[in-house]
């Protein structure tokens, strides 16, 4: 996952105490439920690359497709598994960022 950002500029992935902020979230309904939806901003290329990442990983990783289908009789929506896997897969691939 080649992106013109430096690991630097994902401070929201530093700790995992500090993940909670990966990316910024805004609440959705009426304010008393705890959904919340991912900001769309950001660096377009990297979330691409994570989207193919999650996507290739449903269709040929084994633990990865029995984890969504699971989510999936559990009552998740498609959407919001592949964000549960995005953040998944961007705190594996920030460890091997290089550091500055």
């Amino acid at each position: 996952m080649a992106s013109s950002s430096s690991p630097s500029s994902w401070p929201f992935l530093a700790s995992d105490g500090r993940s909670s902020s990966f990316p910024k979230r805004s609440p959705l309904g009426d304010g008393v439920s705890l959904d919340f939806r991912l900001h769309r901003g950001g660096d377009r290329q990297a979330n691409a690359a994570l989207w193919r990442i999650v996507m290739v990983r449903i269709a040929h990783h084994p633990e990865t497709t029995a984890y969504f289908h699971r989510k999936l009789r559990k009552g998740r929506s498609k959407q919001d598994i592949v964000r549960l896997l995005k953040r998944y897969v961007a705190r594996e691939v920030y460890r091997y960022l290089p550091r500055s």
